[in-house]
Parts: C-alpha cells; sequence; structure tokens
C-alpha cells in the first residue's frame, strides 16, 4: 500500500531561514538532529527547493497512520516575483516565514498574501479543483495556513504585547520558532499538518490527494514542477474557458 502524501507551500521573504527550518523539521521527524557545528553553509534558495517529512498521524478516531508531508519551499528573493507563480499548484497548506529580528519580513506577508490569492484568483492553480463546483475553481477560503516567526533566538527582548501577533493581524494562527538547535512547540505543528492532512482528503480535493487517487496527466507535484523550472519557466497550460472566481463570490482569500 502506497504511503498518501500532501503538499505544503512554504513562502516569505529571502533570509528569514526557510530552508534551514524545513532541514531541521524534517530531520527532527527521522529522529535526527544536528548542533550549530555541522550546520551547512547557507545558501539562497533559486526556484525552489523540496524537503519530504514523514509525518505519523492520528486522526479523531485515534487511529495512526504515516503520511508523506511534501513541502515546497519557494525562492524568496523578488527576482523570482514574475515566475515563482509556477509552483503554486495544488498545495493543501500554506506556511508563511517571518524573521523575529526582521520586523520588515512580517511586514511584507501580506504582500505574499496577496501575491497567492491572486494566483488562485486569477488562475484557480493554487487549490486542487473540485469535482462538484460550477466554476471549476475550489476556493482557498479554507486552505490551513500557518505564521512562523523564526528565528526567535535573535529576536530583540520585547514584551508580548509588541511582537508579531498574525492571529489579530492576519488571521492566522502563529507560532516562534528556531531552526539551529530547533524549536517549536511540535504539538501545535502537529495539529497543524492534521489539519492539512484533513483539508487533502475533503471532497473538494478527494482526486487530488496524492497517491491515493487518480492522476491528472499534467504533473503538479513538486518534483515535476522543478523539472519544469530548470527546463526555462514556460507558461503552464490552464484551464481555459473556464470562469475565474471573484473576489465578490465568496472564493477570494477569506
Amino acid at each position: 500500500m502506497e504511503i498518501p502524501s500532501v503538499r505544503v507551500l512554504v513562502v516569505g521573504d529571502s533570509g528569514v531561514g526557510k530552508t534551514t527550518l524545513l532541514q531541521a523539521l524534517c530531520r527532527h521527524a527521522m529522529g535526527t538532529t544536528m548542533g550549530d557545528e555541522s550546520a551547512p553553509a547557507h545558501r539562497w534558495t533559486t526556484g525552489c527547493d523540496i524537503h519530504v517529512m514523514l509525518h505519523r498521524h492520528r486522526d479523531s478516531y485515534s487511529s495512526e497512520s504515516d503520511v508523506y508531508v511534501e513541502f515546497v519551499d519557494v525562492g524568496g528573493h523578488t527576482k523570482y516575483a514574475i515566475s515563482r507563480s509556477v509552483f503554486y499548484h495544488e498545495v493543501h497548506g500554506i506556511i508563511f516565514v517571518h524573521d523575529l529580528s526582521n520586523a520588515k519580513s512580517y511586514e511584507h506577508l501580506r504582500a505574499w498574501i496577496s501575491e497567492i490569492s491572486n494566483a488562485q484568483r486569477l488562475k484557480g492553480c493554487v487549490v486542487p479543483n473540485g469535482s462538484d463546483r460550477p466554476d471549476g475553481f475550489a476556493s482557498i477560503h479554507n486552505v490551513p495556513k500557518l505564521v512562523l516567526g523564526n528565528k526567535r533566538d535573535q529576536a530583540p527582548s520585547t514584551s508580548l504585547s509588541k511582537r508579531p501577533n498574525p492571529a489579530n493581524d492576519l488571521r492566522i494562527d502563529g507560532l516562534e520558532t528556531s531552526a539551529l538547535p530547533l524549536s517549536i512547540d511540535h504539538h501545535q505543528f502537529a495539529a497543524f499538518l492534521g489539519r492539512v492532512i484533513a483539508f487533502s482528503t475533503q471532497r473538494d480535493n478527494i482526486n487530488n490527494y496524492s497517491n491515493a487517487g487518480p492522476e491528472e496527466s499534467t504533473d503538479y507535484s513538486a518534483s515535476g514542477l522543478a523539472g519544469f523550472f530548470t527546463q526555462g519557466l514556460r507558461q503552464k497550460s490552464s484551464k481555459y474557458g473556464q470562469v475565474a472566481p471573484s473576489e465578490g463570490n465568496n472564493t477570494g482569500w477569506w
């Protein structure tokens, strides 16, 4: 029996530590750790990186099963702004990462939200297509989302009232993290992954639950998209003839 998988899009400005954090999370899931002294040399993400975690999921009936979580780590540099939307395809969850020592990176999360929202509104590509929606596009309103405030160890000493509060500012739950050594509320992060898995198995998305249903002819897997990117970013085929959802018909970001 194949192990099912889900796809989580991870975005944020360059330098906020997305790649290092995801590497640490995946190592932790495998039961391995790595100290600062053996950390790999820093490099900027070009296009996207793929990180895979084997997650032990417990459902509402306390039944446990393994699920692969595929993190699509998108380069945050502005020079990739035009081309990176090619990776915004059929995701089951979205993580926004900012640097707690860089207030601008938190302010820029609104721009990331707008970028992804517009990709869904104009192309209907971000969320797996529902089978029973008259316009052919699924809403991203219910896509599980999480804000991670990274580099907690480098954050300035401020009162809690002055720290970023994504639940109030963006209406998205948030956690504070550090990558080296890894520091995160694993219970809350697992709860987020549980919502991602639940979303992937909802009726609107059941045909896109990776490895658990019929495959479409177009390869929207992260590995397929990475290959597509390296071959020279050309326009991917879209579902022409369908009406893109508008902001007024409840299919926008919120």
